[in-house]
């Protein structure tokens, strides 16, 4: 209200957030008081024209504004750019410490791991990490080992003693894996210790290795019971039904004969959680 009492509008687009007033008296429909605020589509219009190469006067001229008004909202949208790029940095920061940490954890956890080892264990931090960090990575990740020939006779027992606490570990490491369950065989073992090979061609050599890994490995039946109960476990986390059919697809079971072998299985992991 003015103090001539003639009454004052304030209008705003709710799209563009441009505001301005009208007196009472104006008549006409494009007739404007006074502009409050050009809003952000209007900004980001005149940062578009002055990175085009248009001077301030040009860009006033075009919009039909004064040049002090340009530069004004021309240094506005300037901070807005410069405080999202600044937020953006803050974010990449937060997300590359998180990653930095959580590999330096998983040496710290597993000093016997190599670097293939590790990757395995957490590919999204070292994908992360590769992309964005590859100096940093190769600086903190475990020296490659080198395998020095020795044509001395092996000594197999000692060579079992060794193999037996790592392959213990890393049954414990699958079986303990967040994520989708992985089948404990001994090519999963070999992969994870990097020493397929050894497991597959000198096992016999190795017999309380070979006999643990007996015990541990997992048969096809055995593995979809221990997918049936993981998936049960993380649908009650998500706070789904527990229903067969979800749990089902949840595990990604498609023999319709193993379905039937272990539907008790199925029954029994939901009354438990239900």
């Amino acid at each position: 209200m003015k103090k001539t009492g003639e009454a004052i509008g304030t209008f705003t687009c709710k799209i563009c957030v441009f505001s301005y007033t009208r007196r009472q008296s104006m008549t006409e429909p494009t007739q404007i008081s006074r502009i409050k605020n050009f809003g952000d589509k209007w900004i980001h219009g005149v940062m578009k024209m002055i990175k085009s190469g248009m001077s301030y006067r040009e860009v006033a001229r075009k919009l039909g504004v004064d040049t002090n008004t340009v530069i004004k909202y021309s240094k506005k949208g300037q901070l807005k750019v410069g405080n999202q790029k600044r937020d953006l940095n803050i974010l990449d920061t937060k997300k590359s410490d998180y990653h930095k940490v959580k590999w330096l954890k998983m040496q710290s956890k597993f000093p016997e791991l190599t670097k293939t080892q590790l990757r395995a264990q957490c590919p999204d931090t070292y994908m992360y990490l590769y992309r964005h960090h590859k100096e940093w990575l190769n600086t903190h990740s475990p020296k490659k080992r080198i395998n020095k020939s020795d044509n001395s006779r092996v000594d197999w027992n000692t060579r079992d003693e060794e193999t037996l606490k790592e392959v213990k570990r890393a049954v414990e490491m699958i079986k303990t894996k967040d994520g989708k369950p992985i089948r404990i065989t001994v090519k999963a073992i070999g992969d994870l210790l990097g020493k397929r090979s050894l497991l597959e061609k000198c096992l016999d050599k190795m017999p309380k290795t070979k006999a643990f890994i007996e015990e541990q490995k997992e048969t096809s039946q055995q593995f979809q019971v221990r997918r049936i109960q993981w998936a049960v476990s993380e649908l009650y986390k998500e706070g789904f039904p527990l229903n067969t059919w979800r749990v089902v697809r949840k595990a990604g079971i498609r023999d319709y004969q193993s379905l039937i072998e272990i539907d008790y299985y199925i029954r029994q992991f939901l009354n438990m959680k239900q």
